[in-house]
């Protein structure tokens, strides 16, 4: 990034253009970053994935009844679903 940014720096200094010389910093910072991710197409991430997997599980076993009971007792206590 930093040659970038000198190679089009060191035209513009050559001629005596000081603003030019801040654009071409910026420019050159801009096309370094730009060939950088080229080069490293992977994102930069803060943490690294968990190595674990989450266990599968079966969900119990409810019947009709028994949703039916459940919701009696919500009901007899003053509660709505």
């Amino acid at each position: 990034m930093t040659a970038g940014s000198l190679a089009l720096a060191g035209p513009a200094s050559a001629h005596d253009r000081g603003g030019v010389i801040v654009g071409a910093l910026i420019v050159g910072a801009v096309l370094g970053a730009i060939v950088m991710s080229a080069l490293n197409p992977a994102p930069a991430v803060a943490y690294a994935a968990p190595a674990y997997q989450a266990p599968a599980y079966r969900a119990p076993a409810i019947s009709r009844r028994d949703i039916s009971r459940r919701r009696l007792t919500v009901r007899s206590r003053g509660q709505s679903l």
